[in-house]
């Protein structure tokens, strides 16, 4: 049966292929932690960090974590554990910190920072962009590392 929460079980998302071959992987969002976070853009609007139908993985039984389990250590981040594979944008950077990053990575900024016309502006996201970038390049890792920016429609 089909829900919003669990789609059809021959379904399989990206998440499920990964795991079925054994690679590390994790969708890291701000905001996650605590969903009543809230930031203002540089336009002074002000909106909480974490928008719940911004994370795919939320909509497959196999992937969600829908109570916002955190791992239970740095080396759950990227593998099997109660977080499911879903973290705060906060663990991705714990991870990279101890050299542990996944083997692929999904990062998604807090609202203010996603380019969103409404709550968003695009000086916001350039930050968001620009300085995960740089924070990379800092990284050991960043010689084996790919960045790929994935955009939606921006809304304006």
């Amino acid at each position: 049966m089909w829900s919003c929460l669990g789609s059809h079980p021959r379904n399989k998302n990206i998440g499920d292929l990964l795991n079925a071959s054994s690679v590390s992987w994790g969708w890291f969002q701000g905001g996650f932690a605590d969903c009543a976070a809230t930031h203002t853009n540089v336009g002074g609007v002000t909106s909480k960090d974490y928008i719940p139908h911004h994370e795919p993985f939320q909509y497959y039984a196999s992937t969600a974590n829908l109570k916002h389990t955190p791992p239970s250590s740095v080396a759950e981040i990227g593998h099997a554990g109660r977080a499911n594979h879903q973290y705060d944008l906060t663990s991705f950077w714990s991870a990279v910190k101890a050299h542990t990053m996944p083997a692929v990575s999904f990062l998604k900024a807090a609202a203010y920072q996603d380019g969103h016309a409404g709550y968003s502006s695009p000086l916001d996201e350039q930050r968001f962009v620009v300085d995960t970038v740089n924070r990379l390049q800092q990284s050991p890792e960043w010689k084996s590392t790919a960045v790929v920016l994935a955009y939606d429609d921006s809304d304006g």
